[in-house]
């Protein structure tokens, strides 16, 4: 009997696996997604997105059902023992994705519109089933997976299917990657938060100060062992993290009543005050997986790099991988692009993902400070005004984008492009929800359509791109009227009068005039198929 047969197969169901499996799924390939746990993991780390990860969520499911819970974060403070404010990150902007700058979420939300979503699209998901096995040989993928409590070896109690590509998004203790043989480059700094997550039973007090009930995030950076932290988790939820010895026996912790004293004696909370929900052991330090792809496998989110937990972009970095890989496959499996387009996943993403796995490992070191000189010589330096640089935020750099001289990116290519509320097609809301998930070109006060050639047409219409004039007047329906005036202040930011967006909304090239824009067409068809 011939064994089932997928175009691919994802490990790991959680948010990583969970958008790569509804993307690819809604765009009509076959996708089967193994995960160990029985059931949607309910373990969640993720507690902020930014506005990025929300537009990948709007492509990938309900995004207004995966944030009901959301609310804006508009303050992150870093402060000492003492409530001193050490460094306040002002995020009370909109993002230029249509989102919030940065949002703190309840991830049960995100994997439950995404599951619901990747199955509607016919994603088959096997949940309780363990990937034992993942062999490769003549341009097929062949896995086999069995229940984690069977014994070692293959049984009758075994499932094996074939794919003709694997996505390993089995986080960090990642079998996938363990069964390749990939090494991980590691950074210095390891420690490890005790997490406990509660459901308020009244309004709380104002933490040393600064987070009154619990409605800022701030962490506390107290020397000897002591750090711990204050997280709205969306609307109705806080969590407090509290900083713990890495290599602790984590049976020790999971009684409810450490729970009950780590908030009693670092806040004077009770059981009158919160209900605790959850709580867990995360130890974290920065890792950065040597390849990310090996044949016909990848790599993606925790499995492919881990970071701490302080610049809150570990899974943003995730959505982002399966974002930027599952379009790139999408055109494989149709046969528009040749397999060597799926090698631009890794050169992307994975310096992108350096700098914050390097950022987070330099500010949890700088946050865990245990000497008290040491940490009063950092608090000296930030009371005063001066504090190290922080690193500058990444962009894509290389691959399939509009290049220059030297091999550079041409402003704005390799910047996520805008998301404005737009009236088009006798409907109103968001540009993505209006013209749906991938390529966009866009021109200012004319329809592409209107002057690139049909050959071109034809391409773009396989890449299922939308071209779109974006109006200057009101009066003219046959454009998208730019409600809030975004699409036009970002083109006369960059001085250009039209771009091309790619599926992850990374710019690929900027145009200034209708001939260039054709050009840059022309040079997008030929990254993507050769021609």
């Amino acid at each position: 009997m011939p064994l089932p047969m997928y175009d691919v197969v994802i490990v790991g169901y959680g948010p990583t696996g969970l958008v790569c499996s509804s993307l690819l799924a809604r765009q009509g390939h076959r996708v089967c997604a193994f995960e160990r746990w029985p059931s949607l993991y309910g373990q969640p780390r993720i507690a902020t997105i930014d506005g990025e990860s929300a537009r990948i969520l709007q492509a990938a499911c309900d995004v207004d059902e995966a944030l009901k819970n959301a609310t804006a974060r508009d303050l992150y403070l870093l402060c000492n023992g003492k409530g001193d404010i050490l460094v306040e990150h002002d995020w009370g902007r909109d993002d230029p994705s249509g989102f919030p700058f940065r949002i703190s979420v309840h991830q049960p939300d995100i994997e439950s519109a995404l599951d619901t979503s990747a199955r509607a699209a016919g994603a088959t998901v096997q949940q309780g089933w363990e990937v034992r096995q993942i062999r490769q040989g003549d341009g097929m993928i062949e896995v086999s997976a069995q229940p984690p409590n069977a014994s070692e070896g293959l049984s009758a109690k075994s499932k094996t299917v074939t794919a003709r590509y694997l996505i390993g998004a089995d986080g960090g203790r990642s079998a996938t990657r363990s069964c390749l043989g990939i090494d991980q480059e590691v950074w210095p700094f390891r420690n490890a938060w005790f997490t406990v997550d509660v459901v308020r039973r009244r309004e709380l007090p104002n933490f040393l100060g600064v987070s009154p009930d619990g409605r800022i995030a701030v962490i506390f950076g107290v020397p000897g062992g002591g750090s711990h932290s204050v997280i709205p988790l969306g609307r109705d939820m806080l969590r407090f993290n509290f900083e713990i010895d890495p290599d602790v026996d984590r049976t020790s912790m999971t009684p409810i009543d450490v729970a009950h004293r780590h908030l009693q004696d670092t806040y004077g909370l009770g059981v009158d005050d919160v209900e605790v929900i959850r709580q867990a052991v995360h130890v974290f330090s920065g890792r950065l997986a040597t390849r990310w792809r090996k044949g016909n496998v990848f790599l993606a989110g925790d499995a492919a790099h881990a970071m701490t937990p302080f610049m809150g972009q570990g899974g943003c970095s995730a959505l982002r991988d399966a974002v930027n890989l599952s379009w790139k496959l999408d055109l494989v499996l149709q046969g528009i692009a040749p397999d060597s387009l799926l090698d631009t996943y890794e050169t992307e993403r994975k310096p992108h993902a350096r700098v914050y796995v390097d950022g987070s490992d330099k500010l949890g070191a700088m946050v865990f400070t245990r000497d008290p000189a040491a940490a009063a010589a950092r608090d000296r330096l930030y009371l005063e005004g001066r504090p190290p640089a922080p690193p500058s935020e990444p962009r894509i750099e290389t691959g399939l984008l509009h290049l220059g001289v030297g091999g550079t990116p041409v402003p704005p290519a390799g910047i996520v492009g805008p998301q404005g509320r737009v009236q088009w097609r006798g409907q109103v809301g968001r540009f993505d929800d209006v013209a749906g998930w991938g390529f966009q070109v866009l021109f200012l006060g004319r329809a592409p359509h209107e002057f690139l050639r049909p050959g071109q047409l034809a391409v773009l219409k396989r890449l299922r791109a939308v071209t779109a004039g974006i109006g200057v007047e009101p009066s003219d329906s046959s454009l998208v009227q730019d409600i809030d005036g975004v699409y036009a202040r970002f083109f006369e930011n960059h001085r250009i009068n039209g771009m091309i967006l790619r599926p992850d909304f990374v710019i690929h090239s900027g145009a200034t005039s209708e001939a260039q824009m054709s050009e840059r067409v022309d040079e997008l068809i030929s990254q993507l198929t050769g021609s």
